[in-house]
């Protein structure tokens, strides 16, 4: 498991600091629109950091996603691994 297990771990640390970047970013987003006192995204004079951060907001979340799937891919290559053989 040595090289898996470490790949594993990174990507866990990965995910879980996207997970908060993207906690951050949804605070963020929630100060700008109190402070401009516009919630609706599609308003005419939505603030611009608040577009732009949801945006990035959205690009991180996307990002834990994949590596989600990598991780889970690792997961079930790890278990194949350990797993009997068994011929037919």
């Amino acid at each position: 498991m040595g090289m898996l297990g470490g790949l594993r771990r990174q990507i866990e640390t990965m995910i879980a600091e996207f997970e908060r970047i993207c906690i951050d970013l949804g605070h963020q987003i929630g100060a700008e629109e109190t402070r401009a006192r516009i919630y609706d995204p599609t308003h005419f004079a939505y603030p611009t950091y608040a577009k732009a951060a949801r945006e990035r907001r959205a690009k991180v979340q996307r990002s834990a996603d994949a590596l989600r799937i990598e991780l889970n891919r690792l997961k079930f290559k790890a278990t194949e691994a350990s797993s009997p053989q068994f011929a037919a």
